[in-house]
């Protein structure tokens, strides 16, 4: 499905509100969706999430809940009609996305259908609840997508396995994971300002890689990096598929930490200077003294991507291109830092690295709120009409992301 609503007539819902839930900032957008039209983006908002140099996950979410207030009352302002759809979608460090494979034997045979794999889904997700109560208390865990990426039956696979009879199953799928706290808190705030009953919530990675898939048709195999604030997300696809997602706790805010940290400052000094630095404002002294901080705390993020792909290099998928998405003031460094990582652990050739930044994304939308695109909403715009085309339809390939 290549963009497919750029070319079909659609019968969709006209307002819809996104909120993006990111590491950093919090954004609002509403979109108006019209049959035989681009998708049009009305009116658009983002706020930084006030932290600290030390923050608790209280104080985290304390704080991020303060930036949705405040995106919610400005899009209240503008715009007080009720949207048809509310759709969430979070980035790190505010899920878990893990990837399962899931087998189920029955003594006869017996006839898949949407039920069955469901239950063995959920009978896995007992399993994976206990397996992460560490990070998250059992009780607290909240599952928000379950998406099934490949089914075998009898040990063949099958991409139209409703009606089949089988005794064997084996499915590969992807749960995303959330805190019920957070999504009661995200889903409470909402109820204030908006009243639609159901709010729909996504993991960014998912987004992404669903988008680059249709923008890159050609591409089969690759990575797809979110670097947030505070985490970086590595997505596998091979064979058009979400294969494996990772993530390590590196971000733009490990940089801004180890400024404060090595330069005992304030964390807003530190993330004054990471900017500066950054945009080349600094005198040349100061300069040197932050590019050694920041030249150390790159050495950390590539240790851990490294690692990460060591796991990832299992599924026997050589990776054709790179493509990220992350905050503009970071992107240019990251060009370069993925670029001198590729050269060293990957021996096949590879295309350049590609930003995904608002020049690739804006050209398949109407922007009427800034001559400028926010790129994660509108990725976000995307992956919502994709969601929007396909619900209520029941199709044979439905099990695929």
């Amino acid at each position: 499905m290549i963009l497919s609503f750029l070319k079909k007539n659609i019968s969709l819902p006209p307002a819809i509100l996104i909120i993006d839930i990111g590491a950093t900032s919090v954004a609002g957008a509403i979109v108006r969706i019209e049959p035989n039209k681009k998708p049009d983006i009305l009116f658009t908002v983002r706020k930084e999430i006030q932290t600290q140099h030390t923050i608790t996950a209280a104080s985290f979410l304390f704080a991020m809940n303060n930036a949705l207030t405040l995106v919610l009352k400005i899009i209240h302002a503008r715009r007080a009609a009720q949207p048809s759809h509310i759709f969430c979608t979070l980035s790190s460090p505010w899920f878990i996305i893990k990837d399962r494979d899931v087998q189920k034997t029955m003594p006869e045979v017996f006839k898949i259908t949407p039920q069955s794999l469901e239950e063995c889904i959920d009978e896995d997700i007992e399993k994976l609840k206990d397996e992460e109560k560490k990070k998250l208390p059992y009780d607290d865990i909240q599952i928000i997508e379950k998406k099934i990426i490949r089914v075998h039956l009898d040990h063949c696979e099958s991409t139209n396995p409703y009606g089949i009879m089988a005794s064997h199953i084996a499915l590969k799928a992807m749960i995303t994971i959330s805190s019920k706290l957070v999504i009661k808190r995200i889903s409470q705030t909402l109820g204030v300002f908006f009243h639609t009953p159901e709010v729909h919530f996504s993991a960014f990675p998912i987004a992404g890689f669903s988008i680059v898939r249709d923008m890159f048709p050609t591409e089969k195999n690759f990575l797809f990096l979110d670097i947030t604030g505070e985490a970086t997300d590595v997505s596998l696809i091979g064979g058009d598929m979400l294969l494996k997602i990772n993530s390590f706790p590196i971000g733009k805010n490990f940089f801004i930490r180890a400024l404060s940290t090595e330069l005992s400052t304030s964390y807003e000094e530190a993330t004054t200077l990471f900017r500066m630095f950054f945009s080349d404002t600094l005198h040349n002294s100061k300069r040197i003294m932050i590019e050694k901080i920041i030249q150390d705390t790159r050495e950390k993020w590539c240790t851990q991507f490294k690692k990460i792909w060591s796991t990832f290099s299992k599924e026997g998928i050589v990776p054709h291109r790179i493509f990220f998405m992350s905050d503009p003031d970071i992107a240019i460094y990251f060009i370069t830092l993925i670029d001198s990582i590729k050269e060293q652990i990957f021996t096949s050739r590879m295309g350049p690295v590609k930003y995904l930044d608002q020049k690739t994304l804006e050209k398949y939308v109407s922007i009427e709120s800034s001559p400028f695109g926010d790129p994660f909403i509108i990725t976000e715009v995307f992956f919502v009409m994709k969601i929007l085309e396909q619900k209520g339809k029941r199709e044979t390939k439905n099990y695929k992301i």
